[in-house]
């Protein structure tokens, strides 16, 4: 994502550059850009808005902007896959 389209209340999925190690999120993990910032972002990730991982900054270039659709499409994935029913 680039800096000039941050703003507050944009879906994105989790991006990360290749072999980015230690953050508990998977690729393409659904949230929403609550904080912009210059270049970290703070974002409410979807079903985890109280978890350690929401209170962090993010680089913008590990994010992707995503529309409506594909943001909730990423969020049945993430629920589904919260619920145990993914796969079956």
């Amino acid at each position: 994502m680039e800096r000039e389209d941050l703003r507050a209340g944009a879906y994105v999925v989790w991006a990360p550059p290749e072999g980015l190690e230690g953050v508990d999120l998977r690729p393409g993990a659904p949230g929403v850009i609550t904080g912009p910032h210059w270049q970290d972002v703070e974002v409410r990730w979807f079903l985890r808005e109280t978890d350690p991982v929401s209170e962090h900054v993010y680089d913008h270039r590990w994010l992707r902007e995503v529309g409506p659709l594909e943001f909730l499409d990423a969020c049945t994935e993430v629920r589904e896959r919260a619920s145990g029913s993914a796969g079956q």
